[in-house]
């Protein structure tokens, strides 16, 4: 039986810990960017097929819903680098 002292279990606890808290928080940028190019795309294809101020409309609707997209990819990619950073670590 290996006996590993209290200080770095507790390490490696709060590393687990750690890394738990930012897979469930990459996991919710996954579902909300799938969202966000769903909405996207049927905005696209229903503004294409429209005249006039709907089509304005739905033209500034795709532009804040890219905006989101963009925000929420950088979002991941810094959860991807807090992680590689953790495991690096280790």
């Amino acid at each position: 039986m290996v006996v590993v002292p209290f200080e770095k279990m507790r390490f490696l606890l709060d590393t687990k810990e750690k890394i738990d808290l930012i897979s469930k928080r990459a996991d919710i940028i996954n579902k909300k960017l799938i969202i966000l190019l769903a909405i996207n795309g049927a905005v696209w294809i229903y503004g294409i097929k429209s005249d006039g101020w709907l089509f304005n409309i739905s033209v500034l609707i795709f532009c804040m819903i890219s905006f989101a997209i963009i925000t929420n990819t950088f979002k991941l990619g810094d959860l991807d680098k807090q992680l590689k950073d953790m495991l690096d670590d280790k």
